[in-house]
């Protein structure tokens, strides 16, 4: 009974592994998605970054393709590929410095979240005057959390 439990398990489980494959590479729209992510364009890039982010659990490809979106001028693909690199690295590494980057640009284009994100990476590295800056923008952004973390750090 153990036996065949074991390989009805171990089926199933290719069987889903292969399928999501396999659901991935006959998709017509995530193909129409992926040519239009390679011809330049920056929202089909961010929503297959979303896609291997939240379907596949990839997050390596995900960030390639939320970089190709920030590249492209897509700050919700700046904002996300900076947490991602973000959460490769610790305090002071290259991640970091390199998440300040993604961080920075959707920052520069009024983008709340990222502008809070940036508070953030400041904060957790000790300095506490520039979290503030970028609280500050974030909140004048209508960001909610920006506000709370500019009153918190303001008392």
């Amino acid at each position: 009974m153990k036996k065949l439990l074991k390989i009805v398990l171990g089926s199933l489980c290719l069987v889903l592994i292969s399928s999501s494959a396999v659901w991935a590479e006959d998709d017509e729209h995530t193909k129409q998605m992926k040519i239009d992510c390679e011809k330049g364009e920056s929202r089909p890039c961010y929503l297959l970054g979303q896609r291997y982010r939240t379907v596949e659990l990839d997050n390596k490809t995900a960030l390639e393709y939320y970089i190709k979106s920030c590249d492209h001028d897509d700050m919700d693909g700046c904002n996300i590929a900076g947490i991602l690199t973000q959460q490769q690295g610790l305090q002071y590494s290259k991640h970091w410095k390199e998440a300040a980057k993604f961080y920075q640009k959707a920052c520069d284009s009024k983008q709340d979240l990222a502008c809070a994100n940036m508070g953030s990476l400041k904060y957790r590295e000790g300095r506490a005057k520039a979290a503030l800056k970028y609280y500050k923008l974030a909140c004048d952004l209508g960001n909610i959390v920006g506000c709370q973390n500019v009153s918190r750090l303001s008392d």
